[in-house]
């Protein structure tokens, strides 16, 4: 189960629930989901970049996934790969994962491009 699910793209500012995240803007995803994103990009490029969860107990932050979101393309900046460009994070959904109504962890999705709500 996922609860409390939202999404950020890159280059905007917005604040959620009192938290700013400056460089990102809030995508609506309705109801209890997330982005359900496709493989590619409209580039052709494989759009999911991997996670990063955090289960430490820390309240929600979605500071956490603007951070991890800037720093893997920053790494991927720094490490280009042999064949083709780096891809940088564009866009991050994070959420919390429940098992049995209990938070397991906060979870960062993140993306090489936007996802509007309609993959929600």
């Amino acid at each position: 189960m996922i609860a409390g699910s939202n999404a950020y793209l890159r280059n905007f500012g917005d604040v959620v629930a009192g938290q700013t995240v400056p460089g990102y803007n809030v995508v609506a995803i309705p109801g209890n989901a997330t982005v359900n994103a496709p493989t590619f990009d409209a580039n052709g490029v494989y759009s999911y970049m991997g996670f990063k969860s955090w289960n430490d107990g820390a309240p929600f932050s979605i500071q956490r996934c603007a951070a991890a979101c800037s720093a893997q393309s920053a790494y991927n900046l720094a490490h280009p790969p042999s064949s083709g460009n780096a891809t940088t994070c564009q866009y991050f959904a994070t959420y919390y994962l429940l098992k049995n109504d209990l938070v397991q962890s906060q979870v960062c999705s993140m993306y090489t491009e936007s996802w509007g709500p309609e993959y929600g």
